[in-house]
């Protein structure tokens, strides 16, 4: 009985899993209140087909775009520090894209990570530390 009952919880554990892997990049109305990187994730991830996904990409590249002034702002400041140097120009899209990648690459930090830090966590993954 106890095999029985301890396969179930493994078989619910790994359905769950999968769930939350396969729900990366499907954006509902929850994603807005930002309560983690995932949730950005779903919003940065949303398909043309998705009814929110209009409003679902701005928000996300809005974000994005906030995230990435604030930094440049801080590494203009008395105390210049540049967190994260990527090569090349990159645009809103690529920078949605990395979030999604490095979000369905680590969910279990991307369901408890702040979401601004999940964008530098991902641009860090994606580039690496400047080299200052």
């Amino acid at each position: 009985m106890r095999i029985g009952s301890l396969a179930a919880a493994v078989l619910l554990l790994v359905c769950s899993w999968q769930a939350a892997a396969q729900n990366v990049g499907v954006a509902d109305l929850q994603d807005y209140t930002l309560k983690n990187g995932q949730d950005l994730a779903d919003l940065c991830g949303a398909e043309p087909g998705d009814e929110l996904y209009a409003e679902a990409k701005q928000f996300c590249y809005g974000f994005l775009s906030g995230v990435v002034h604030f930094h440049d702002a801080l590494a203009a400041g008395p105390n210049p520090r540049r967190i994260v140097c990527p090569e090349g120009k990159v645009t809103r899209q690529d920078g949605a894209a990395i979030v999604v990648a490095w979000a369905t690459a680590h969910p279990d930090e991307a369901s408890t990570t702040d979401p601004a830090e999940a964008v530098v966590k991902a641009a860090l993954d994606k580039w690496g530390p400047c080299q200052q």
